[in-house]
């Protein structure tokens, strides 16, 4: 029996480097003398129309389209297509390029298809910190959900032993407490199976960074969730936030923390390995700004 076609998953297109190329000239020839930024924007707009979907960039990043369905309007606030602006245009760029530069890591079709169907914001978090693995040649894949429990975490670390990730986000309205950041955390560690090194990613917002009771907060809750661990499978949390300059808002910083835990029963020389990559530099990524020079 023949599976219909509107049942049928959508394949991702996959784009090359000369392509992107190619898209990055053809906007300088059809808008000639325009800036940087018009050109990065219209790079990772027409990208994004091809590997994940024309409507969908017409209902979430410009606000002139008429059809603006519910399901796409968590998408238009997180990118702030009504006001745009620096961060608008920031937050386009940084999809894009992530989904491009991880096209070929397994399941990105699903987190693409999760993103069209409203699902951006966490989505987006999961590029996040595959971004930081990929960076960093450290070998990961996407994990599709199923339903089943203590399966459907969202990352998974491709080492021997392998290392289980899930990744949490912490929304601007979300009020900081310790409760917020125990309860998230608790709840990501009981998505992963308890015989296996798991890692806890969590995106935090950049208000939370901000507020000074963060300096109390995050050790508190940590020392805690770490001795509390009775399986102690959890060998460490990577906190990933989004920064503004001081003295110029157009430029952002994408800042991590890793936090190991001391008490890990399942913290061995693989997973010290994976840490120092982590918080070594940067090794591999195709930045639209290098693009933009080459076209």
């Amino acid at each position: 029996m023949m599976t219909p076609v509107w049942m049928t998953p959508r394949i991702m297109q996959k784009i090359s480097l000369e392509q992107l190329k190619i898209i990055c000239k053809t906007l300088k020839e059809k808008f000639p003398n325009k800036d940087r930024d018009f050109y990065k924007l219209g790079l990772s707009t027409e990208l994004l129309r091809i590997m994940v979907d024309n409507e969908w960039v017409n209902q979430s990043i410009f606000s002139m389209h008429d059809y603006k369905p519910q399901k796409t309007e968590k998408g238009r606030i997180f990118f702030k297509s009504e006001g745009r602006g620096f961060q608008y245009q920031e937050r386009v760029r940084r999809l894009a390029e992530r989904i491009f530069n991880l096209q070929n890591i397994k399941n990105i079709e699903d987190i693409v298809e999760k993103i069209k169907e409203g699902n951006l914001i966490s989505r987006f978090s999961e590029l996040e910190v595959g971004t930081t693995f990929y960076r960093r040649k450290i070998p990961f894949e996407f994990v599709k959900q199923t339903g089943r429990k203590r399966f459907d975490f969202d990352i998974k670390i491709k080492t021997n032993p392998e290392i289980n990730c899930e990744v949490k986000n912490k929304i601007k309205s979300t009020i900081l407490s310790e409760e917020t950041l125990r309860v998230s955390l608790k709840k990501a560690r009981d998505q992963m199976p308890k015989d296996e090194p798991s890692l806890i990613a969590v995106k935090i917002p950049e208000e939370w960074t901000l507020n000074k009771r963060i300096l109390e907060i995050f050790p508190n809750v940590l020392d805690k969730f770490f001795k509390q661990d009775k399986s102690n499978n959890v060998v460490g949390v990577l906190f990933r936030w989004e920064s503004r300059s001081f003295f110029h808002k157009g430029i952002f910083f994408w800042k991590y923390r890793l936090e190991k835990n001391p008490y890990s029963k399942m913290m061995n020389n693989q997973v010290r390995e994976i840490f120092e990559k982590i918080e070594s530099g940067v090794t591999q990524w195709i930045d639209f700004e290098n693009v933009l020079n080459d076209c």
